[in-house]
C-alpha cells in the first residue's frame, strides 16, 4: 500500500490529556505517533470525542495543541493539527 502522508510518523508512546477549549479534561491517551501536520492517539477510555480539541502533552507545562479528528476507530483517533497562530 502506497503512504499516502504528507510527513513521515515517528512512534512516541507519550501520554496527553486530552482538552476542550474551555481547560476542562475530556478524557487521557497515549499519543502513539506523530508528524509535524497529525498524530494517532490511542484512548484509555471509550469515549465520544468532539470534532476538535486541544492535546496536552506529558505534563501541565508541556507542549499544547489544538487538533481536528480526521478518522476515528475504535479506542483510536487520527488528528491534525491546525495552524498555530502568530502572536501580533
Amino acid at each position: 500500500m502506497k503512504e499516502k502522508r504528507k510527513s513521515a510518523r515517528h512512534r512516541v508512546g507519550v501520554l496527553a490529556a486530552l482538552m476542550t477549549g474551555q481547560n476542562k479534561l475530556i478524557c487521557f491517551g497515549a499519543v502513539e505517533d506523530v508528524s509535524v501536520e497529525g498524530a494517532k492517539l490511542k484512548l484509555t477510555k471509550d469515549t465520544e470525542l468532539p470534532d476538535s480539541f486541544e492535546i496536552l502533552l506529558a505534563s501541565k507545562d508541556g507542549p499544547r495543541r489544538r487538533c481536528s479528528v480526521i478518522w476515528r476507530r475504535t479506542g483510536r483517533v487520527g488528528v491534525r493539527f491546525q495552524p498555530i497562530e502568530e502572536a501580533k
